[in-house]
């Protein structure tokens, strides 16, 4: 029996082996074949292809001019807007209320100047009359004329002078007064002792004492004159006292003529009465003048109240009230600076209304200029121009993400002598031929298996179990081999429609986020993501480009990642893949976790994510992950 099946298992393994051989066959030429569509696409695209002269930056500054144009005109019409606004809003103020207006607060400060004027007149005047009360004589000689004064000055002059000699004269009165005794005390005395001398000369001569006699009586005659001299002197004084008399009448009656002619008193001190006569004269003028300014004043206010009662005042407000009148002007006054503010903006606006006027003409000149030397009639056609030179530039972007794709087959499959047919009817053969083959060794196998039943029947030696044990070990192979094969073909299949999705110009901007990605992930530490022939990422401190391999395995792991995210955004238009991760962060320490955290709670907003893990701080850092 063993001798039986030794036939069928050698056929069996060539058929087998022929089976993997034609299978790896397939799938290289499976391979190629599926290449043939990326080329039919790169070939159209190729001959779409077309070069279009443009320049960006005339077109960038084109588009900053339409831009700008389109805000200055929007400008315009808000400006155009409030000028019609302000228009309407104004009312034209007539010149007569202008000019009343204007004239207010002159005429206010008039009024206020009266009011003020009437105070100091009213309190001038009380204090004069007060002065008069004290001393009515200062009203007297303000009657007077400067003529009168000058005489009036003469006449006190010369009552002075009689005065001052009526004291002199009565000083000597009153010395000689005092001296009036002496004499006729002396006289009496001189009388006495003449007598006395007499008597005894007399006597002395008689009684025989003669010439004693005659010294006494020569004495007494001596006595007797000078008694003489003493008489005829108080004689004198008599006569002196009489013209001291007369001249004193003569004073009283000029004192009494300058009473009676001045009304006044005699003063003590007229040049300090005149003084105060002169102040108070002065005062006297200025309440003139104060009441005829008052009057001036209130003839001005006169006439400006005509004037507004004439053409501005209401007919119901009172002219003699003047707090009436100041509000109804100070309304005037508040309504043309209304309407001044109101002119203000109006020509304000108009003015920037001119200015973006001019400021839009010369942008459009630039504009003109621009698409002039760009040879374009009108932005229109160059956004065309600009629309075209893109699509180019798309194509040339897939043109070689399919070049790119295609890889090391694109020399071939663009080889004049390959024609696809061929390739496809090769393909085809094989195919047939791996079924023919695989039916082959289905019926080897199914006659090992009849060869087994039949040897299992024959007893259960241990040559038998080792046989069937082989048989059933090559079915179990055989059946991995199809699973895998099958496994290879379908993700083959399915890689080659992902990398079509991600070659319709998604591999510039699948680098851009990758590199956004994985700036995220290193926390700033690589900024810089390079995906050309080999993919390499730059140290944002050292500058230095480091491949896959000279990272270390947390990094690396960050960067694959990195790369996973973004192949799934830039499919998520055509299919919105979950991420699934299992224990990708084994290698991360809790900075980059955090980073990862971070990462994740922004992309859970679009994409489901399903994170498993056998680390309990992982689980519990993750989940509140919201």
């Amino acid at each position: 029996m063993t001798r039986q099946k030794e036939p069928f298992q050698a056929k069996l393994q060539a058929a087998k082996k022929k089976d993997r051989e034609l299978t790896e066959a397939i799938r290289q030429e499976q391979k190629l074949a599926d290449k043939i569509g990326l080329l039919g696409e790169y070939k159209l695209l190729q001959q779409s292809s077309q070069v279009v002269e443009f320049d960006e930056a005339s077109f960038q500054r084109a588009t900053a001019l339409i831009s700008e144009q389109e805000s200055i005109k929007n400008q315009v019409a808000q400006l155009k807007n409030q000028i019609e606004a302000l228009q309407k809003s104004r009312v034209v103020t007539n010149e007569d209320t202008k000019a009343v207006v204007d004239e207010w607060s002159e005429i206010n400060h008039l009024e206020q100047l009266d009011g003020d004027s009437a105070k100091q007149i009213s309190n001038e005047q009380a204090s004069l009359e007060q002065l008069y009360i004290y001393q009515p004589e200062l009203r007297q000689i303000n009657q007077l004329d400067a003529t009168q004064i000058d005489q009036m000055r003469t006449d006190f002059a010369a009552i002075r002078n009689l005065q001052e000699e009526q004291r002199k004269a009565e000083e000597k009165r009153q010395a000689t007064a005092n001296n009036t005794m002496q004499p006729n005390l002396l006289q009496n005395v001189t009388v006495g002792v003449a007598a006395i001398l007499l008597v005894g000369g007399l006597a002395l001569l008689f009684t025989g004492h003669a010439m004693v006699g005659l010294l006494l009586f020569i004495a007494a005659v001596g006595a007797s004159g000078l008694a003489f001299f003493v008489r005829n002197k108080n004689t004198t004084d008599i006569r002196s006292d009489n013209s001291d008399s007369d001249q004193h009448n003569l004073l009283t009656e000029q004192i009494n003529q300058f009473v009676t002619q001045y009304g006044i008193e005699l003063p003590r001190d007229l040049n300090g009465l005149l003084v105060q006569a002169s102040t108070i004269n002065d005062k006297s003028n200025h309440i003139k003048f104060l009441q005829q300014q008052v009057a001036d004043n209130q003839k001005k206010i006169d006439q400006y109240l005509d004037r507004l009662a004439v053409s501005i005042l209401p007919q119901e407000l009172d002219l003699n009230n003047w707090s009436s009148i100041k509000q109804y002007v100070q309304q005037l006054k508040a309504r043309l600076e209304h309407e001044n503010q109101l002119e203000s903006s109006l020509t304000a606006n108009q003015n920037l209304l001119r200015e973006l006027g001019a400021d839009l003409a010369a942008k459009e000149d630039a504009l003109r200029a621009i698409l002039t030397q760009n040879s374009e009639e009108s932005f229109d056609s160059f956004q065309e121009t600009s629309d075209k030179y893109r699509k180019q530039q798309q194509n040339s972007e897939k043109r070689a993400n399919l070049k790119h794709i295609l890889g090391s087959d694109f020399e071939r499959l663009t080889a004049p002598d390959f024609v696809p047919a061929e390739l496809l009817s090769t393909l085809e053969q094989k195919k047939s031929m791996q079924t023919a083959v695989t039916d082959n060794v289905n019926e080897l196998q199914q006659q090992l298996a009849d060869i087994n039943s039949q040897q299992a029947l024959l007893g259960d030696d241990r040559a038998v179990i080792a046989a069937q044990t082989a048989v059933q070990d090559q079915k179990d192979q055989i059946q991995e081999d199809v699973v895998d094969w099958l496994s290879h073909k379908l993700a083959a299949q399915w890689i080659n429609s992902m990398l079509n999705l991600a070659s319709q110009n998604r591999f510039p901007k699948m680098a851009v986020a990758s590199q956004k990605y994985m700036k995220i992930l290193s926390g700033g530490q690589y900024d810089v993501l390079h995906i050309n022939d080999k993919i390499t990422v730059q140290n944002s401190v050292r500058k230095q480009k480091l491949t896959p391999s000279q990272l270390s395995r947390g990094t690396s792991e960050q960067l694959y990642f990195a790369l996973k995210l973004a192949f799934i955004e830039q499919i998520e238009d055509e299919i919105n893949l979950p991420i699934i991760i299992d224990d990708a962060f084994v290698n991360f320490d809790d900075q980059r976790v955090q980073y990862m955290k971070e990462l994740l709670a922004e992309l859970g907003q679009k994409h489901q994510i399903l994170v498993f893990t056998a680390r309990a701080r992982l689980f519990n850092c993750l989940r509140k992950i919201k």
